[in-house]
């Protein structure tokens, strides 16, 4: 789905729990600018979800059951970033960003069967890379 390099791939990215707002806020991205000094090619890729508060209030009720869903499992959705934050601090960090949200991961994974996927604030996978 991303076209990603085969090298200096690194899967992750340090983050702190919610502060109580839904809004993730990161404690530390001294990893990430410690990889963003290296001589080669650091590619971040992960999943994100956005704060509830930014759902329509007829879909936060069905996103907030399948936050509480994931909990009951011991999956719990600790941190929740609003893209903005979240570029801000990647492009702190050293990295640019491709950010596919509802939208293009409904048209890349899709297609033409994407009809009835209700497009707006949702899942999110980033790619950070330098």
């Amino acid at each position: 789905m991303l076209d990603l390099p085969q090298e200096g791939r690194w899967h992750a990215l340090r983050t702190a729990q919610s502060d109580g707002s839904g809004r993730g806020r990161p404690s530390r991205c001294s990893t990430s600018r410690t990889q963003a000094a290296t001589q080669f090619e650091a590619v971040v890729v992960f999943d994100y979800a956005e704060p509830f508060q930014n759902y329509p209030a007829e879909r936060r009720a069905s996103v907030t059951a399948v936050a509480e869903s994931a909990a009951a499992r011991g999956e719990p959705w600790l941190t929740l970033f609003d893209p903005a934050d979240l570029h801000e601090l990647l492009r702190g960090a050293g990295f640019k960003t491709e950010d596919l949200g509802l939208p293009e991961i409904a048209e890349r994974l899709y297609g033409e069967l994407r009809r009835g996927i209700t497009i707006g604030p949702g899942p999110h996978i980033v790619r950070a890379y330098q």
